[in-house]
């Protein structure tokens, strides 16, 4: 390691560690939600909304990490805390079905009632229905599991983790080879994506297919190997980045403030959908981009550019407190690993001038701008100026 490196994670380590000593502070910061300089119209909510729905998704996120960390006693703990969390949120708007399906998801009893009145509001809202498979899945009713998750599929066919979510259910249920096939073909669909793989080896391992496995494990070692860089097009290509007028449809709903029709015209537009986190910050939607960045880092909690926008949606909201738990470590060094990627050094300047001033944010930038050897190339112009834009000096706090 040469001394430079070692001199910019030294900077990183610094800016963590200080991050999150600020972020479990004392503070008030007036958010005001513009784009481009001009205020966008759109549902007005109070304070105390965005917080405790965003409240909410870290706890649920944090769950999440604990239970696949082996810590169930803490995951009971945060999932009561969640629920809480969105039982407020629904005190002011009992009329959101993904506030109905995610309160579902985290109540000890009653987790059927909840979803009954998700499923009267909105029966084509997918996670409802990946949740209805999930609890009943835990309760051994595999059958009724197996057509829920069946039923999200239909309804987000482009959906990776409702897929994987299927396959996983079909295994249990004694389908084997069904869900070899389905996770075959979504390797096939989704090359790049580490759980995919991981389902394949699962299975194969299962199966005893050992070719297989052996594409599965040097699939995992190649995509751990890229962990942190940003996305580049194979040899002799040109990276296309999606048009501005890709992401109208998208934008459109995101400002309207509805988040199962931003992901569906993401996935109709093939559009990478780990930006769109990013984009509903960037456009003023704390809460959207809250419940964006959490569902990723439940899928995937080493997912550093989910981790930090959920950071920021949750300082927007008022909830310091979440926010630096989830700057804790590991969880620091999964950040500090990733700032080869260009949206996390975006995102973490924007925090290092929310709390230790521009000076110190533009040295930051400078001092990690080599982690980034090239721009990422599915990072829109438009999107990229925004960002830019929040981390500046002169940027909307």
């Amino acid at each position: 390691m040469t001394a430079r490196t070692t001199g910019r994670r030294r900077v990183a380590r610094a800016c963590v560690l200080a991050l999150g000593l600020a972020a479990a502070g004392c503070g008030h910061r007036t958010v005001v939600r513009r784009v481009d300089g001009v205020a966008v119209e759109g549902p007005f909510v109070v304070p105390a909304a965005y917080a405790a729905y965003a409240a909410g998704a870290a706890a649920e996120a944090r769950a999440d990490e604990a239970l696949v960390a082996g810590r169930s006693d803490e995951a009971a703990s945060l999932r009561r805390e969640a629920a809480s969390s969105f039982r407020r949120a629904l005190d002011r708007d009992a009329a959101s079905a993904e506030l109905w399906t995610r309160l579902a998801r985290n109540l000890d009893a009653d987790w059927r009632g909840a979803l009954d009145r998700a499923e009267a509001l909105d029966p084509s809202y997918a996670p409802l229905w990946c949740v209805r498979a999930e609890r009943l899945a835990a309760e051994g009713e595999l059958g009724a599991a197996v057509e829920a998750a069946e039923r999200a599929l239909a309804l987000e066919p482009r959906d990776l983790e409702l897929a994987l979510g299927l396959a996983r259910l079909w295994a249990r249920a004694g389908h084997a080879e069904r869900a070899f096939v389905l996770a075959r073909e979504l390797v096939l669909r989704f090359p790049e994506r580490a759980r995919a793989w991981q389902l394949v080896r699962e299975l194969a391992s299962a199966s005893a297919s050992a070719g297989w496995r052996v594409r599965a494990e040097d699939a995992l070692a190649r995509l751990e190997r890229a962990r942190g860089k940003p996305p580049h097009p194979a040899a002799g290509s040109v990276p296309a980045v999606a048009p501005a007028d890709a992401w109208r449809t998208v934008d459109g709903a995101l400002r309207a403030g509805d988040l199962a029709a931003a992901r569906r015209a993401s996935r109709t537009a093939h559009l990478p959908e780990r930006l769109l986190a990013a984009r509903a910050l960037a456009l003023g939607r704390g809460d959207l981009a809250g419940a964006q960045a959490a569902r990723s880092l439940a899928a995937d909690p080493s997912d550093a550019e989910a981790r930090l926008v959920l950071v920021l949606a949750l300082e927007l909201g008022g909830e310091r407190a979440g926010a630096a738990a989830l700057l804790q470590a590991p969880a620091a060094r999964a950040v500090e690993g990733a700032l080869g990627s260009e949206l996390v050094r975006l995102l973490w300047t924007e925090l290092v001038r929310r709390h230790l001033g521009a000076d110190i944010a533009d040295n930051w930038l400078a001092a990690t701008a080599r982690l980034a050897p090239a721009p990422d190339p599915e990072l829109p112009g438009d999107l990229r100026a925004l960002l830019e834009a929040r981390a500046r000096p002169e940027g909307p706090l």
